[in-house]
């Protein structure tokens, strides 16, 4: 069987720079790079870039999907918005985490979920869409 991984990056707040899209460009040629998003689909490897170091400099919102049942959510949001003891209240496992980001200008709350057991192939295309929006409407 082929191995399947989905990266998906989301900028809601502003749109990339030009230098940003160059950056993200020279990461992978596989990447699909736009104004507002980079998506990465790779059957053999991985994305070469930190996806931490990404949230942290580019991006608001990352979905990442495998087809031997990883599954990871991040978004980025301001730290005025965030109670950090209050979000550890809801961390009550390693799956769900919050932590600033390497500058300190933001929170980054993640949910990584590994389900070895996950029989369907399930692709990444489109998650992020659907979960942005719920994130711009809240």
């Amino acid at each position: 069987m082929s191995e399947y991984q989905f990266y998906e990056f989301r900028a809601i707040d502003s749109p990339l720079t030009a230098n940003q899209r160059e950056t993200l460009s020279s990461i992978s040629s596989r990447g699909r790079i736009t104004s507002h998003a980079a998506s990465f689909v790779y059957n053999y490897g991985s994305v070469h870039g930190d996806t931490e170091a990404l949230m942290t400099e580019c991006f608001d919102a990352m979905v990442y999907i495998s087809n031997w049942g990883a599954r990871c959510l991040i978004f980025r949001l301001p730290p005025e918005l965030m109670d950090m003891k209050l979000l550890g209240l809801f961390a009550v496992s390693e799956e769900i985490d919050r932590r600033m980001t390497r500058d300190k200008q933001h929170v980054l709350v993640e949910f990584d979920f590994q389900d070895e057991d996950q029989g369907d192939w399930v692709e990444g295309e489109g998650w992020l869409d659907d979960l942005s929006n719920e994130y711009q409407l809240n």
